[in-house]
């Protein structure tokens, strides 16, 4: 092919494009000022939400005739409708989304969607592009199960469900009543080592009540949620949140569970019994196990990380380099979740693409506008959201504590007025002013379970550089992340946890070191492996940060699902890589301690449950 035809066809892809987006242009506004319209005539009579809802379904029907025959030109069929409206269908949630977020952040109900539109809009057309000229909907399959799959599943699903089901019938009595507080009767109540089960009261109560430097868009993906169960209240008079997120952390830790598996089978190319075998050993290790039944982010965060790393092995297996889409996408999901995990997203997207991940293009398109983005859409969260009701709160309670003062003054004066009148000699009072009076400042609440921070400052205060770190990996990252300890067990170390306890048995202790040899011969095995380095280098991202720097490093077994996997997955090489006698010997000291570690954490997780 000459040179000539080469940039003649780019030219003509390029002016496809454009026209593209110009027509994509032309029918997104048409679509959009409909749906503005209808809206703006709704809202006079009904909630926002059911406004915005209706018009999108009737704007829908025009933008999918438009988008087919005029703006994609492509032939209209099953596989491409259910593409547009699966597309439709996630702009639709971020539409809702983002229009209650602007409603909150004080902008009118007939102003919100304008800022709406301009963040969805520019996502609708990736989304509706990828469906309609790739055939997009083929993403879900990842959701099909193979058969050997679906004979694994007949064990892990019913292993998942009975430590759900005890949950759920623990805390049925306290959770289920509608109340006016889902704060205070969440946190206080639900005692699961340091977990927080904030997303009962989010799809309770919705509200940005996560951290959003932390977790930016998490609130948002629970949006929908909170919606479901709205309609189960109404229906059914109690508040199902229990159920609702039951279910989803179950969905997470069940395909969490199928994407190792594939990642073992397919990319490392074990057997199947091998595969299973590492899949069940991840889920023995007290705090994944622990994050597949909690009300916490950290299963959906193993999720999102082990879907990045499949996506990244296939694409390195295939010899193909990820585009701008996948990673965006990629990165979006997982940091929206756990922000800091965004980082493993373009970790992986430099070990497959290399070189080119230093491209202007890519580097500028998938990296640095959507962290930017990303980072930005928090402060906005944080100072819309967030901060007035902080100040709102703290303005609360200056109130009753003035109001407490001045009855206090009362109070004394009465008391003296009445000693006055029974003394025998009158003496001349003198009263003080007591807006004179030099109140003692509140002293700053100090943590003693957080060491020395680097720095004083609005992110550097979480850091740690006094805690020893030599007992922190002995008895806690490598420690309580995989076995539980008898002591103080499932406590939370801002109670009544100490930051490190000792196992009662040698056995732990063992047990500890024996997985430590065996993960350090996965390593030496796999030491050629792109996809092992890959998986290791995104574990260093929790190792700087936790070891490190010592953000919740008093806890940090807390966070075992995000960097645990590369345990099983770097034991997956030794398994693949050696042969005969010492393969034999390898599988049965795994088989002994999943077993062990099944038994051993899931009695002590019950009976502290029952208990």
């Amino acid at each position: 092919m000459q040179m000539k035809d080469i940039i003649g066809r780019f030219n003509l892809n390029q002016g496809n494009k454009i026209g593209e987006l110009l027509r994509f242009g032309v029918v997104g506004l048409g679509a959009a000022l409909l749906q503005y319209l209808l809206y703006w005539l709704f809202i006079q009579a009904i909630h926002h939400s059911v406004a915005i809802t209706v018009s999108y379904v009737i704007s829908f029907v025009f933008n999918y005739y438009a988008s087919t025959k005029y703006t994609f030109k492509v032939q209209r069929n099953t596989q491409r409708g259910a593409g547009f409206a699966l597309a439709h269908s996630v702009n639709y949630l971020l539409q809702l989304s983002t229009l209650n977020a602007f409603i909150m952040a004080g902008v009118s109900q007939e102003l919100a969607p304008l800022p709406m539109f301009a963040v969805c809009v520019p996502i609708n057309f990736l989304m509706v592009r990828f469906f309609l000229k790739n055939d997009g909907i083929r993403i879900l399959k990842i959701f099909k199960l193979s058969s050997e799959e679906k004979n694994i599943a007949l064990i892990i699903l019913p292993l998942l469900l009975t430590f759900h089901i005890i949950l759920v019938c623990v805390y049925y009595n306290a959770f289920t009543p509608i109340t006016h507080n889902y704060w205070k009767l969440f946190i206080n109540t639900f005692q699961v080592s340091g977990f927080d089960p904030i997303t009962y009261h989010v799809v309770s109560d919705w509200g940005t009540f996560y951290n959003v430097y932390r977790h930016p868009l998490l609130v948002f993906y629970m949006y929908v949620p909170y919606l479901f169960n709205q309609a189960l209240m109404w229906l059914t008079g109690i508040n199902c949140a229990i159920f609702v997120v039951s279910v989803i952390i179950l969905f997470c830790a069940f395909y969490a569970f199928i994407l190792l598996y594939r990642i073992l089978r397919r990319l490392v190319g074990l057997k199947v019994i091998d595969a299973a075998l590492l899949s069940f050993f991840l889920y023995s290790f007290a705090y994944v196990l622990l994050a597949a039944i909690v009300p916490d982010h950290f299963i959906m965060s193993l999720f999102c990380i082990l879907l990045s790393l499949y996506v990244a092995g296939k694409r390195i297996q295939e010899g193909r380099p990820m585009s701008v889409a996948h990673t965006i996408a990629l990165f979006f999901l997982t940091a929206g979740v756990t922000l800091s995990n965004g980082l493993k997203v373009f970790m992986a997207a430099l070990f497959v693409n290399g070189k080119g991940f230093f491209r202007p293009r890519f580097f500028l398109l998938a990296c640095l506008v959507p962290a930017l983005g990303l980072w930005l859409f928090a402060r906005f969260e944080y100072q819309k959201m967030v901060l007035p009701r902080h100040m709102a709160t703290k303005k609360a309670i200056e109130k009753k504590r003035e109001e407490a003062r001045k009855k206090r003054e009362e109070q004394e004066k009465k008391t003296s007025m009445a000693l006055a009148k029974t003394t025998i000699m009158p003496q001349k009072h003198v009263w003080k002013d007591s807006t004179k009076t030099v109140m003692p400042q509140p002293k700053k609440k100090v943590n003693p379970k957080q060491g020395k921070p680097i720095a004083e400052g609005e992110f550097m205060q979480w850091t740690d550089i006094s805690t020893s770190r030599w007992l922190s990996v002995k008895e806690n990252l490598l420690g309580e992340s995989i076995q539980l300890h008898q002591q103080h067990l499932l406590k939370d170390t801002l109670r009544k946890r100490p930051i490190f306890v000792a196992y009662d048995w040698t056995l732990n202790y063992v047990v500890e070191t024996l997985i430590v040899l065996l993960f350090a011969a996965g390593v030496w095995a796999g030491r050629r492996s792109r996809l092992l380095w890959m998986a290791m280098a995104c574990v260093s991202i929790d190792l700087a940060i936790h070891i490190g720097l010592g953000f919740g490093i008093n806890e940090v077994y807390i966070m075992a699902a995000h960097w645990i996997f590369v345990i099983p997955l770097a034991i997956a090489f030794a398994l693949h890589h050696w042969q005969g006698l010492k393969r034999m010997l390898i599988r049965g000291i795994l088989i002994l301690l999943t077993l062990y570690l099944w038994l051993y954490n899931g009695y002590l997780i019950i009976y502290h449950l029952l208990a």
